[in-house]
């Protein structure tokens, strides 16, 4: 069952630039849709932004699956998808019950988002599908000698947290002792880092591949970068892609190393830096409803505008009150 032309964005929080960019796309069309947004905060700057939505519970409360569902059949959403790595296994969960509603779930296969939002596991499912990882080990199990530089990390984590720089031995082992999370250790990556852009179909199939530098970064979110009409990182993405049966939109990050292209993460969303491929004619939004809506896109890989820059800035929604809640979260 293919549903309308509306979208529900979850986990929405700052994303103003994605809903905008679903608002125009719809409006370009002349369809008949609107953009849903929901988060937990009633101060998250998406909801002043959206159509519609609102503040839901917690992901991990019994209420957030069906306020979302509430939102799917009230506004007669086709497409849902998250802007963050958070509510992705829930989201899988309820994934024929979205279908039910007639909303398309804009994510790969529940095993796979499973495997990408644990690191350790994520590095081993790139090395199963034989795509190049940099080597990396449990605490538990680091070799004698496993060279220096490297990288203490959370094995689950998102936006750069709990990652820690290790010269030497005595750094490494401050830093495990340090950090309150499981951890894994990685070797550090010497060479130039980039950012893929993807947008697969259904099927699996990558329709997109938008490299691009990172330039400056913050908090693991690019705000300067430029789109690269390289090759050899548009093959390896789509290769990655569909090796590892990616579905709707994904960030992949990468190093080229002396022994080629290393994968660090992939995540199941549009990235922090999703108005360059944008603005390189990427056109994500579009097909994402196009694909809910029952289209068929032919892949067109490589087909962006090379040599756009981005940078990136602050912006602010001021309110003449606050909504009610806010004082008490506030004080908590």
């Amino acid at each position: 069952m293919s549903g309308g032309r509306s979208v529900l964005l979850t986990c929405a929080g700052q994303r103003v630039d994605i809903v905008r960019a679903f608002q125009r796309a719809i409006a370009d069309a002349g369809w008949d849709g609107s953009v849903v947004c929901v988060d937990s905060h009633p101060l998250s700057p998406s909801l002043f932004a959206a159509d519609a939505g609102g503040v839901v519970p917690p992901i991990a409360s019994d209420g957030y699956l069906p306020a979302l569902l509430e939102l799917v059949e009230r506004h007669g959403v086709g497409a849902v998808l998250p802007l963050t790595d958070l509510d992705g296994r829930e989201l899988c969960a309820a994934r024929d019950r979205f279908a039910a509603a007639g909303a398309t779930l804009m994510l790969p296969a529940a095993a796979v988002v499973e495997s990408l939002w644990d690191k350790y596991r994520a590095h081993e499912l790139f090395r199963e599908r034989g795509l190049g990882s940099p080597d990396t080990w449990l605490a538990d199990d680091l070799p004698a000698d496993p060279g220096f530089p490297l990288l203490v990390k959370q094995r689950w984590g998102w936006g750069s947290r709990n990652i820690f720089r290790c010269a030497d031995r005595a750094q490494l082992e401050f830093f495990l002792g340090y950090a309150d999370a499981a951890l894994m250790v990685q070797r550090a990556c010497a060479g130039e880092e980039f950012s893929i852009d993807i947008l697969c179909d259904l099927d699996g199939r990558a329709l997109n591949v938008i490299p691009r530098t990172m330039i400056e970064s913050k908090g693991g979110e690019s705000i300067k970068g430029m789109t690269l009409a390289d090759p050899e990182l548009i093959a390896f993405g789509q290769r990655a892609a569909e090796s590892l049966g990616l579905v709707g939109p994904a960030t992949l990050q990468c190093f080229a190393e002396p022994e080629g292209l290393l994968i660090t993460d992939v995540n199941t969303r549009f990235g922090g830096a999703f108005p360059l491929p944008l603005a390189a004619g990427s056109r994500y939004p579009e097909l994402v409803l196009r694909l809910a809506g029952g289209e068929t896109i032919e892949p067109h890989v490589g087909r962006f505008t090379p040599g756009v820059v981005m940078t990136r800035f602050y912006d602010a929604v001021t309110l003449d009150s606050a909504p009610p809640g806010t004082r008490e979260l506030s004080q908590r």
